[in-house]
């Protein structure tokens, strides 16, 4: 039988939070993922769009910088255009024919990232990737 209900309750909280604040705050405060903060620098591309190749296929950037691509489609492949897709970027958009797509992220992990056609576009979809190399 509970004697305090109140008491137990607040300790009960308090054990909540703590916890909480143990696993969430020293990832908020000092984040361990390897991110790098925006450093005003804006970087453009200009990349074309076409049945089974990008024209650009390797980016180079810097850690921190903000990245902006103009994608222009120049065919639709088999009908339903083309992808261009960076996962760990979140980058996700579709390009028709004929159409510009501007995409703006700050590339804010250093490594090599593939990005790639997520719209199948026939025979040599599996083809059209590049890479995009943050130092």
């Amino acid at each position: 039988m509970v004697r305090n209900p109140p008491l137990i309750a607040g300790l009960l909280a308090a054990v909540v939070v703590a916890a909480t604040g143990y696993f969430v705050l020293p990832n908020y405060l000092f984040p361990t993922s390897g991110e790098v903060p925006p450093t005003g620098q804006v970087r453009e591309f200009e990349i074309s769009a076409r049945s089974w190749e990008f024209s650009l296929k390797t980016i180079e950037v810097n850690a921190g910088d903000t990245i902006r691509l103009k994608i222009t489609g120049f065919d639709d492949g088999i009908g339903d255009g083309h992808g261009l897709a960076i996962p760990e970027f979140g980058v996700d958009k579709v390009i028709r024919m004929g159409q510009t797509v501007t995409v703006d992220f700050v590339a804010n992990k250093a490594g090599t990232f593939t990005f790639h056609c997520t719209v199948f576009c026939g025979s040599g979809h599996s083809t059209m990737t590049g890479e995009l190399v943050v130092k």
